[in-house]
């Protein structure tokens, strides 16, 4: 799960879930592929923005170099945040 925020803006200092997105990793990966994954969020950081910017439309107003973005497993979404605020 792909999430964003704004430190700076007081109704998006929280992350915000934008986009949900599947990877294949080479196993061979020490590290469990989280560097594999940040340098594809870096890479598309644009599309990430425009997914936010549907998800929540006020980060429209916000520069794209403004807004942080990560990472969440798919299960800790589910079991903190949607089993939480959904159910």
């Amino acid at each position: 799960m792909l999430t964003a925020r704004c430190p700076t803006h007081p109704a998006l200092s929280d992350w915000v879930p934008v986009a949900q997105l599947c990877l294949s990793r080479p196993t061979s990966l020490a590290d469990d592929g989280k560097s594999y994954l940040n340098v594809v969020v870096s890479a598309y950081c644009r599309e990430v923005h425009h997914a936010a910017c549907i998800a929540a439309p006020v980060f429209a107003s916000l520069p794209r170099n403004g807004v942080q973005y990560g990472i969440e497993p798919l299960d800790s979404f589910f079991k903190f945040v949607y089993e939480e605020v959904v159910e």
